[in-house]
Formats: structure tokens, sequence, C-alpha cells
């Protein structure tokens, strides 16, 4: 191997290390975990910020539209809550824990 192509194929091996690095998933997994951190932390800014993130990188990520919807009821934000949970019902139809928090909402809105 000469001097060349010996200093390409570190090359190309440092690249390919580089490229798998910063090739990992990037499915709001990691977000929605942070998010219920920050929550509990009692950082709800940063938490709604993490868990939007989260829904937006994962648009089936039911429990991410969950977390919203509670934060958003907390928040007295009842429109912003029936939005989220809306789109949690749209994705599970018949979820019993998605259906009461549904029922709260709408209780809390008086929409009933």
């Amino acid at each position: 191997m000469t001097n060349f192509s010996r200093l390409s194929a570190l090359k190309l091996a440092a690249l390919v290390g580089v490229l798998i690095a910063g090739c990992g998933p990037n499915d709001g997994v990691q977000e929605l975990a942070d998010g219920r951190a920050a929550y509990q932390a009692g950082d709800i800014k940063k938490a709604t910020k993490l868990l939007t993130k989260s829904a937006a990188l994962n648009p089936l990520n039911v429990d991410a539209f969950v977390s919203l919807a509670l934060i958003k009821i907390e928040a007295g934000e009842l429109d912003e809550a029936q939005g989220w949970i809306a789109k949690a019902e749209a994705l599970s139809a018949g979820d019993t824990d998605v259906r009461q928090l549904s029922a709260q909402i709408a209780y809390h809105a008086k929409d009933y």
C-alpha cells in the first residue's frame, strides 16, 4: 500500500466514523424522555418545547400528544389540550387512557 492510498484509507475510515456517529435515530424518543424529565423537574417551558419537538419528529407518537395535553390542562389552555388529545385519539381509537383524558378536558371546558 502506498503512502497515498494508506492516507486515503485513513481519511475514509475517519469520515465513515464521523458519519456513523452523527446518524443516530431521530425518532423523537430522546426528546420525549427529556421532555418528561423536564416536566418532572418543573420546567414546563422546556418540557413543552421538547415534547412538541418529539411530536414533530414522530407524528405517530401518542405519548408525546398525551403529555402535551396534560401540560396544557394544567396551564388552563383547554383548547390546546383538546387539539393534542384529538391527535392522540385519532391514532389510538379506543384507548381508555386517551378517552379518559379527553373526557377530563371536556369536563374542564364544560363541553358536555
